[in-house]
């Protein structure tokens, strides 16, 4: 039997640190290059005309940088200084980047014993390369999960994953935690939620049935463009898993879904008929979907459970909590 060695997530967070920060060592050399780069454009200005429009763009360029224009001295042009502060403002904020991603991820993993695993190093080249120019706090705190995960578990996050999320901006990604809010986790496979649906309530989601919850047409579509949800929005996922079913042993087993953080089970009212599956009608999530919904936070969705729980009494299920994800055993048939 192989057994798994572990080490320390922080000292596993330096490898996966130093197989990736390479990717922005462009930047931090880019000062030095323009200097030189400058220089060379000012031997280059032959004439009065060049130097007057060499003066121009350092103007230009100090007005982005909130500079003021009088400070380029006359007749001097001091374009390469100007360059070489626009691209160290730039390299100096994009290590604030990285820097604030790496130490919530050290917040986040500690003390927790991980594989010992060489990381991958073209996904630390593209996480790296991506989040060096991500600027938002809460989009930090998305992207130091991901990176949480990737240590815990090598391969959580795909590269298809993380060129997605390198497009996502803080509205589309608010939007998203809405969404995964207000759906249902099929377990018994937690780790990779191998199936997150967003229940319609018997409704067409096409139509503004979930306008009332915060996601009109509009907002599901923009999660589509990102390719975070699918475009099918009356697809079915069969849940009688979650109800109960007889298995080899005899037992009846329930196994709890995932909603909003809790788990969940489905108990049959008495007027409830039992059939062969349960099928619900909503919304996917695609593969980038499942892989981010692991790691967004949840909002409020009460609104939402209470109508969740309403849709259910119509098909005379009770929605009860409970407090474990493992197969509950309801009860044992005699053989």
């Amino acid at each position: 039997m192989a057994v798994e060695i572990k080490t320390k997530a922080i000292e596993k967070l330096i490898d996966y640190t130093a197989s990736g920060i390479g990717s922005i060592a462009g930047p931090m050399l880019a000062p030095w290059q323009a200097r030189r780069e400058g220089k060379a454009k000012l031997i280059r200005a032959e004439t009065d005309a060049d130097i007057l429009k060499l003066q121009a763009q350092a103007q230009a360029e100090a007005r982005k940088l909130a500079i003021e224009p009088a400070s380029i001295e006359s007749g001097t042009v001091t374009i390469s200084d100007q360059i070489e502060q626009s691209l160290k403002f730039q390299a100096a904020k994009r290590f604030t980047n990285v820097r604030s991603v790496v130490e919530k991820t050290a917040e986040a993993i500690h003390d927790e014993d991980v594989p010992v695993e060489e990381p991958n190093h073209d996904w630390t080249a593209r996480f790296f390369d991506s989040v060096q120019d991500v600027s938002t706090q809460q989009l930090h705190s998305i992207w130091s999960k991901i990176l949480a995960d990737e240590i815990r578990s090598p391969g959580s996050t795909s590269l298809l994953t993380l060129n997605i999320l390198k497009n996502i901006d803080i509205q589309t990604a608010t939007l998203f935690e809405l969404f995964c809010s207000m759906c249902i986790y099929l377990l018994p496979d937690v780790k990779n939620n191998s199936y997150v649906h967003l229940p319609t309530l018997g409704q067409h989601a096409g139509q503004n049935s979930l306008k009332k919850y915060g996601l009109n047409y509009r907002n599901l579509m923009t999660l589509t463009e990102h390719d975070l949800i699918s475009t099918d929005f009356n697809s079915t996922v069969d849940i009688q898993i979650c109800i109960g079913k007889h298995i080899k042993n005899k037992s009846y087993v329930k196994f709890p879904f995932l909603f909003n953080g809790k788990y969940w089970i489905l108990q049959p009212t008495q007027e409830y008929k039992e059939q062969n599956g349960f099928k619900v009608q909503g919304i996917a999530v695609t593969k980038a979907g499942r892989e981010l919904s692991r790691i967004v936070s949840n909002l409020n969705a009460n609104d939402f459970l209470g109508s969740l729980k309403n849709y259910f009494l119509s098909k005379k299920l009770l929605m009860r909590q409970v407090e474990k994800i493992d197969p509950i055993i309801v009860d044992h048939v005699a053989s």
